[in-house]
């Protein structure tokens, strides 16, 4: 499978094919970072309906795909993901996010490997979220949020980097008008 040229028009279209909720220039942009270092292994966190794993993979082929989601591909509300663990390889788990007991399962999977990129999708609340990065970011590299738009997200990944004070991570923000923001931080 060959990897297509990476434009927002492009994207656009595997974003309608594979039903993600992604804004495609923001997508671009965190594509076009990835590749300065490309993961051998991502982790999502909240798969859903499996569209940005679809982008994902399309981009990242030969990376080892591992989602993570209360959700399986036979569950009625998420129509789709049977299609997208067949077609790219997402090894799918089933369990909440928050525990850690889920982690461990992953953990089991990938031994000392660490994921070259997380993208946490699930909960949007801040607790969630702050949980959700407790929990797996010791798993990885970089850790990506989607929804930073969204008040909780925001309010946890601007703590998280730090702005308001000394210390601030290596960090990376993605925002269009009409997007929902990918925000991405260095473990």
């Amino acid at each position: 499978m060959s990897v297509p040229k990476l434009t927002a028009a492009v994207v656009a279209d595997l974003i309608a094919r594979y039903d993600a909720l992604q804004n495609p220039v923001e997508v671009v942009h965190l594509i076009e970072f990835l590749r300065r270092d490309p993961p051998s292994l991502i982790l999502e966190v909240g798969v859903w309906k499996g569209g940005n794993a679809a982008i994902l993979g399309t981009y990242f082929p030969n990376a080892r795909m591992i989602g993570v989601d209360v959700l399986t591909p036979d569950s009625p509300e998420v129509p789709g993901l049977r299609r997208v663990v067949a077609e790219f390889g997402l090894e799918l788990v089933q369990g909440n996010t928050n525990h850690p007991e889920t982690a461990e399962i992953v953990r089991t999977m990938v031994g000392d490997q660490q994921a070259g990129y997380c993208f946490i999708d699930a909960a949007h609340d801040y607790d969630s979220v702050k949980r959700d990065f407790e929990v797996w970011s010791p798993l990885s590299r970089r850790v990506g949020f989607h929804d930073v738009h969204n008040p909780s997200v925001l309010r946890y990944w601007l703590e998280l980097c730090d702005f308001y004070g000394d210390h601030a991570r290596t960090a990376a923000l993605w925002k269009e008008m009409d997007g929902h923001g990918i925000g991405v931080v260095m473990t």
